[in-house]
C-alpha cells in the first residue's frame, strides 16, 4: 500500500485541526454570549439603579412638602400651634415667596427627622381671634419682606424665632431646628409653671425629687 506523504492530508492531522477549529469557534461564541449577557444585565442594573434613585428623590420631595397653614382653618391652626409636634413656619404673603434655604432644609429634615414639619403662614393676616400670629403669641414685629423670617413651634411651647443668621443657610437651619425641637426638661414650681407646663397639656411626665413642699 502506498503511504500518504502529504501531512495536510493525514487523517489524524485533519481531525486534530478540525477539533481545534471547533474549539476556537466554541470559545468565540461563549465570549460573545458572556459579553451580551454582561451588557444586558449591566444595562438592566443601571436602569434599575436610576429608577430607584428617581423614586427615592420623589419620595423625599413628597415628604418635604411645604404646607400652607390657612388662617381660617381653626383645626389646622390648633394642630400646628398647640399639637406639640414640631412645626417650622416661614412668614409669607402675596409679595414674599418661600426661601430656597427653607425648602432645602425641609428636604434634608424629611430624611433625618421626619416628625418635623415645615409650613408657611401669613403672619400679618387675621386669625379667627382677629389677631395676627405675631399678636397672638406676643412676638415682636418683624419685616419679613426684607429677609426670610421663620418661627419654630414645638412641644406646645411659645414659638421661637429662627435666628436670622440661619434662615439663609439650609444646613445650619436644619441643625438648629433639629436641636431646638427636642423636648426639654424644665424645673417646675407648684404654682404657675406647673399649671402652664403640665396641667394645660394632653401629656406630661413629672419626676418628683426630695425637697421642701
Amino acid at each position: 500500500m502506498r503511504r500518504n506523504l502529504n501531512p495536510s492530508k493525514d487523517p489524524e492531522k485533519v481531525k486534530e485541526k478540525k477539533e481545534k477549529k471547533e474549539a476556537k469557534e466554541g470559545n468565540r461564541k461563549r465570549a460573545e454570549m458572556i459579553k451580551k449577557l454582561s451588557w444586558t444585565y449591566g444595562l438592566g442594573f443601571g436602569v434599575v439603579l436610576v429608577l430607584i434613585l428617581c423614586v427615592y428623590s420623589l419620595f423625599t420631595i413628597s415628604r418635604a412638602t411645604i404646607t400652607t397653614v390657612a388662617l381660617d382653618n381653626a383645626d389646622q391652626l390648633k394642630e400646628v400651634f398647640f399639637g406639640g409636634e414640631p412645626w417650622v413656619l416661614q412668614c409669607i404673603d402675596e409679595n414674599v415667596t418661600v426661601s430656597p434655604a427653607f425648602i432645602t432644609a425641609a428636604k434634608k429634615i424629611s430624611v433625618t427627622a421626619p416628625s418635623i414639619r415645615f409650613g408657611v403662614i401669613d403672619c400679618a393676616g387675621q386669625l379667627p381671634s382677629n389677631r395676627t400670629v405675631l399678636e397672638r403669641f406676643k412676638l415682636p414685629p418683624v419685616n419679613y419682606s426684607a429677609s426670610p423670617t421663620g418661627f419654630l413651634f414645638a412641644n406646645s411651647e411659645r414659638p421661637v424665632q429662627v435666628p436670622p443668621k440661619y434662615v439663609t443657610d439650609p444646613k445650619k437651619l436644619a441643625l438648629w431646628v433639629e436641636k431646638y425641637s427636642e423636648p426639654a426638661v424644665k424645673e417646675l414650681s407648684w404654682a404657675e409653671s406647673f399649671k402652664k407646663r403640665c396641667l394645660g397639656r394632653d401629656e406630661c411626665a413629672v419626676i418628683m425629687t426630695r425637697g421642701k413642699l
